[in-house]
């Protein structure tokens, strides 16, 4: 307590006990429109406690690790009930902390995400067209995120990203995405998403996840991600009950020479 004022001094901000109120808005609310800048802890808390006002920073990079996983191909394959597969890069992501200097923690995600359009594939030979997220440029790459579970009906945390707290997000234009009915505007994206991705294993059978714009948590090519992705995901929730539920999600945009749109490929078929 601060003495004769009858305050608790929280380091970012004094809590004035006998009304009571914070006597001043959050210093970092302008990154956060999602939350009221007099709020702690989101109101909740319970779960959660903010003596700072510091937060987490997620960057999902441009860097390849070195690494692939699985995809699943969404759209219109033409195969019937079976499963179109492709193998796609893995990218680097890190994880930093506004209170710690020194914590640092990295993890890798794939940014592509393949579907066919109609009319693109005759069963043999097929043209997978890339639907993923790539912010308009590096001065709108930074979002908000709120905690939820996805695939819906599993164990798997996922973060939605938010932009002035909402999910829809500014984006570098993709015209598939609106041929295919992902976007009702080729600069507009909803519904992203870091979570689980690669092989993952669902209501007791093995999957693989696809993208509509998202960010897939995996390790590798062979291993199921769950372990995974709530390791990941557990380290970040970890940091956001330590602020106030804040978090920001740094995407870096692709070179436009890095980014394969037009995929022509031959579909080989195993049983």
């Amino acid at each position: 307590m601060m003495s004769g004022l009858n305050s608790y001094d929280y380091g970012a901000r004094q809590y004035y006990s006998v009304l009571p109120v914070w006597d001043r808005v959050d210093p970092l609310c302008e990154k956060f429109y999602h939350i009221s800048p007099y709020a702690y802890c989101m109101n909740n808390p319970v779960n959660a406690f903010d003596p700072n006002g510091m937060y987490p920073v997620i960057t999902i990079t441009a860097q390849k690790s070195g690494g692939t996983t699985w995809q699943q191909v969404y759209g219109y394959p033409n195969l019937g009930n079976t499963m179109l597969l492709t193998r796609v890069p893995l990218y680097t992501a890190t994880v930093t902390d506004t209170e710690d200097k020194d914590f640092s923690y990295s993890f890798t995600v794939t940014r592509d995400a393949y579907s066919i359009k109609k009319g693109d594939s005759d069963g043999k030979n097929a043209i997978m067209s890339n639907c993923c997220y790539e912010p308009t440029d590096d001065q709108h790459d930074e979002f908000g995120a709120g905690v939820d579970y996805y695939p819906y009906g599993t164990d798997l945390p996922s973060l939605g990203l938010l932009q002035d707290g909402t999910k829809f997000l500014d984006a570098s234009p993709n015209q598939s995405s609106v041929d295919l009915e992902y976007r009702e505007i080729a600069d507009l994206a909803s519904g992203v998403r870091l979570h689980v991705g690669g092989i993952y294993e669902a209501h007791g059978k093995l999957n693989y996840a696809g993208s509509l714009a998202c960010f897939g948590i995996a390790k590798d090519d062979k291993t199921p991600s769950n372990e995974y992705t709530k390791e990941v995901m557990g380290v970040i929730t970890d940091l956001m009950k330590k602020a106030d539920g804040k978090v920001k999600i740094i995407v870096v945009p692709r070179n436009s020479n890095d980014i394969p749109n037009n995929v022509s490929i031959s579909i080989q078929k195993w049983y």
